[in-house]
């Protein structure tokens, strides 16, 4: 599986959990991902994929898309906070590969 085909697919991620309630948080990570983030209405959605993934394992449900999850805010992603982001990234990246090569023992 070639992830970054998988990434180029996803066109939003849905947030839920205790950090919807940071508004810095979600719009950081949209941001980072340069992904809309949907927060559900309800707080503890969960609950309801673990129904939804039964209702389709028992034949209740065809398809996810008959579903209507309730968003109640929409963040949307700065190119340029994002490309910042990216830049700071491969910096990361780079220091990383440094210290696990100067790690390595020498033979």
């Amino acid at each position: 599986i070639d992830a970054s085909k998988l990434y180029q697919q996803i066109t939003e991620i849905i947030a839920s959990g205790w950090y919807t309630n940071s508004d810095f948080m979600l719009q950081m990570q949209a941001d980072i991902f340069n992904k809309h983030i949907l927060v559900t209405e309800n707080p503890n959605p969960s609950i309801i994929g673990a129904a939804m993934i039964a209702f389709k394992a028992f034949g209740f449900l065809s398809d996810f898309s008959q579903l209507n999850i309730s968003i109640s805010r929409v963040y949307a992603p700065d190119l340029l906070k994002h490309e910042k982001y990216m830049r700071r990234y491969k910096i990361f990246e780079s220091a990383l590969s440094q210290s696990r090569l100067s790690s390595q023992p020498s033979s």
